[in-house]
């Protein structure tokens, strides 16, 4: 990961004070990406804080070619260029990367979100979720999930990996998450509900 802390330095820089937004994709969630970065077009800004960690060339070269001012990383790892999904090895490698990727990036920036590009934003979610604003209840969270729902079962139910997360650290935030996304063996597991537990205080 060392390889990357010089590119990632430059795109956070060029992201400016805002929180980045990092979105991974590979060719095949390609088409999916323009469309998104396209719809964060309509709001001022929102896309000049994405930075795109890229899996292969072909999606490097169309995002910069489509949108010159976004911030593009070729990350290549040849496991995760081709096409996977929930249940693939594949797909357990992207979970862990992601994992890994975070914490990196708390050592880079003191915020960051992590989004998918599988979504159609109706508003400008950075205006729609104030994290700036120590009073309200995203400005005091240190980590801010989507959900499955918020009825009956769902009503308790976190889901870590899913398309919106926001993540703000400082050297104890980092030292609590460090054991739960980063095991010390060389498996990556993953424990829900100690987890989730942890998010309640």
């Amino acid at each position: 990961m060392a390889d990357f802390v010089k590119p990632f330095r430059k795109a956070i820089e060029r992201v400016g004070t805002d929180p980045p937004a990092i979105v991974l994709l590979n060719k095949f969630a390609l088409n999916i990406t323009l469309n998104f970065v396209c719809n964060l077009r309509l709001f001022p800004g929102a896309s000049d804080r994405l930075i795109a960690v890229v899996f292969d060339h072909t999606s490097e070269e169309t995002l910069l070619n489509s949108f010159p001012h976004l911030n593009v990383i070729h990350w290549p790892l040849l496991a995760l260029a081709d096409k996977f999904g929930p249940g693939d090895g594949r797909y357990q490698l992207f979970q862990y990367f992601r994992a890994k990727l975070a914490v990196f990036l708390t050592e880079l920036v003191p915020s960051f979100w992590m989004v998918q590009a599988d979504t159609i934003w109706r508003e400008n979610l950075f205006e729609l979720i104030d994290v700036d604003n120590g009073t309200n209840e995203y400005g005091r969270a240190d980590l801010i999930f989507d959900s499955e729902g918020s009825d009956g079962l769902l009503s308790s139910m976190v889901r870590p990996h899913g398309i919106l997360k926001f993540l703000n650290f400082s050297d104890r935030r980092r030292l609590f998450l460090r054991p739960l996304i980063c095991p010390k063996s060389p498996f990556f597991r993953l424990c829900l509900p100690l987890f989730a537990e942890s998010l309640r205080y």
